[in-house]
């Protein structure tokens, strides 16, 4: 019953594969035995994390600089471009994810090719106040105050 609640199976399933009741796995799991047992298999699986921890950081060294050497000197480029990315991610870099839409829009194409002088008198038609104001021939922009 320990080992399949360690491999993660619930109680209803503990109770069908071995014949017991819901109650009596729960029982059994519950007692102070299997908590203990429990506890070990949960120390030994952190003291285990711990050691392939500890060997991997043992290891890193060559595997890095077998990493460098594939990057460097191997005859196939496809192999040196996957060491070179690698290298790369793993001193933090990473590429840049852009994305570029080319294209005009409405209001590009309306006015696209008119100077500055036309510019302005389109955007003051576009307010309602045309060139003219007052009979005079002082323009003013949107808000009101004269054009320079």
């Amino acid at each position: 019953m320990i080992r399949l609640f360690w491999a993660g199976h619930t109680y209803v399933e503990i109770a069908d594969k071995t014949g017991y009741t819901n109650q009596q796995v729960m029982n059994v799991l519950r007692s102070e035995e299997s908590q203990e047992i429990l506890s070990q298999l949960q120390g030994n699986a952190l003291d285990t994390a711990d050691e392939v921890q500890s060997e991997l950081a043992l290891v890193a060294p060559a595997v890095l600089d077998k990493k460098i050497r594939l990057a460097l000197s191997s005859p196939d480029d496809r192999v040196a471009n996957s060491a070179c990315t690698d290298l790369l991610h793993m001193a933090g870099h990473s590429p840049i994810k852009r994305v570029t839409i080319d294209r005009a829009s409405e209001v590009q194409k309306k006015y696209d090719g008119l100077s500055e002088e036309q510019l302005r008198e389109k955007l003051l038609e576009s307010f309602g106040r045309g060139g003219v104001v007052g009979g005079n021939s002082e323009q003013r922009g949107p808000d009101g105050n004269p054009l320079q």
